[in-house]
């Protein structure tokens, strides 16, 4: 059988499984934490009507969100940009609160002309919610997967232009180490540390305290 128990655990294996499981996971955790915050805003306090309660517990549950968002599911670290993450995820999240306060709205109107108990019309209004989380959860998942892979490789070549000017220099200076000029458009990509600077370890005074294997081995390729 083609998708029997090996295949889904192979493809649940795979970088791209690893990805969507903890996409899931993290889906899990926000909605959780929307849904609490409804049941109790809602169901509890009665603090306002289904629509402010779902605004509230979806805005609370986006914070949580964005962080497992970019750093468990994609991996992303360091400072978070402004205009090609924060504003993005925020306005893809306000689009699907409001899709949920769209369809919170509904509910409330049918537990209201139903005259549901408040247990009855706090289940009615949860699951609204999830229902409207449900219709968007694809399209988000592929939108901040281009938008969070997008940033990471913007940076990752800013990274590159900024070594191969480092090399530049270098070779300017007259310290680039002889047969290291062909071989730097090859290396850009590599970890600097890897990289043999002549004269920069001499300048910090931390060639003069290697023993002679250890600078082979920090000086070869």
């Amino acid at each position: 059988m083609r998708y029997g128990p090996a295949w889904w655990w192979r493809a649940a294996r795979s970088p791209l499984g690893q990805k969507l499981i903890r996409y899931c996971l993290g889906s899990v955790v926000t909605t959780v934490i929307s849904f609490t915050v409804l049941s109790v805003s809602y169901g509890v306090l009665h603090l306002w009507d289904a629509v402010a309660d779902t605004l509230l517990a979806n805005i609370v549950a986006t914070v949580p969100g964005y962080w497992l968002n970019r750093t468990w599911t994609w991996g992303r670290t360091g400072r978070s940009d402004p205009w090609r993450e924060v504003v993005p995820y925020w306005v893809l999240s306000l689009l699907g609160i409001a899709i949920s306060m769209g369809t919170a709205d509904l509910a409330g109107r049918l537990a209201t002309s139903h005259h549901l108990p408040a247990l009855a019309a706090t289940a009615l209004v949860d699951g609204a919610n999830l229902v409207a989380w449900s219709g968007v959860f694809v399209g988000k998942y592929l939108l901040f997967d281009r938008m969070f892979r997008g940033v990471a490789e913007a940076m990752d070549q800013r990274a590159g232009r900024g070594v191969a000017t480092a090399l530049r220099a270098l070779e300017v200076e007259g310290r680039m180490e002889p047969g290291l000029e062909a071989a730097s458009p090859a290396v850009v990509g590599e970890p600097i540390g890897l990289l043999r600077l002549p004269g920069a370890l001499e300048d910090t005074g931390v060639g003069s305290e290697l023993d002679p294997p250890a600078e082979a081995a920090v000086g070869g390729r």
